[in-house]
């Protein structure tokens, strides 16, 4: 789901349309004359079309939707899915990455129009085991010690490694079999809840800005 996103989208007059692919739900014939796209995450591999047919569908969507210059977004796995369609690879990293991890924005964030106002540094909640390479003239916006490609932009597309979306219901139904887990993030969750708030609220007002518009990158 779309968790902290929705309603926030909502609430600046967007609906919000959810197709639940690995639920058997087909890609709608009109999502390309949707007003964007947000390709979320899952546990499955980008490169796994054989075991999970239906993402060999979004990546073709995926395309055409770049390269259309449709507003567009992925997170985590959505992320691999947009670096995938766009002609990178995507690989099991050589480190996991869970939990909450500091990211380093590159100096192409600082005019960029998603990442106004965050920063140099920010906090985010991380949860995969894959990277990917760069799509061609792609630009790099973020990186890790841990995994360099973390933020990206290919046309009007966006790519997150990172979750955005983060809620404590969230963590909670994902970590809700591994008890230590749950109760360390859900803490730092609520530790770190003013310094996420406020990133949010610039994130989103950069990305309702860029769904307003219709442009995800202003280009020069």
């Amino acid at each position: 789901g779309t968790g902290a996103m929705g309603p926030f989208l909502k609430q600046a007059g967007f609906a919000l349309e959810t197709i639940r692919l690995h639920d058997g739900d087909k890609i709608p014939a009109n999502a390309l004359s949707m007003h964007a796209i947000i390709s979320m995450g899952g546990p499955m591999g980008a490169y796994e079309d054989e075991k999970y047919p239906f993402l060999k569908a979004e990546s073709e969507m995926l395309r055409k939707a770049i390269w259309s210059g449709m507003p567009v977004l992925g997170i985590c796995l959505g992320a691999q899915m947009i670096a995938k369609s766009a002609g990178a690879r995507v690989y099991r990293a050589p480190q996991r990455e869970i939990g909450w991890h500091s990211i380093n924005m590159e100096p192409d964030a600082e005019s960029d129009i998603l990442f106004s106002g965050t920063g140099k540094e920010l906090l985010v909640f991380q949860f995969h085991e894959d990277t990917f390479d760069l799509p061609p003239s792609a630009v790099r916006l973020a990186n890790s010690r841990r995994c360099r490609n973390q933020a990206f932009r290919v046309c009007n597309a966006y790519g997150l490694q990172f979750h955005v979306e983060m809620t404590m219901e969230m963590i909670e139904a994902w970590f809700r079999d591994r008890a230590f887990d749950r109760t360390r993030l859900c803490d730092e969750y609520l530790r770190f809840g003013p310094v996420l708030k406020k990133q949010n609220e610039v994130l989103f007002r950069n990305m309702l800005r860029l769904l307003k518009t219709g442009v995800f990158h202003e280009q020069s």
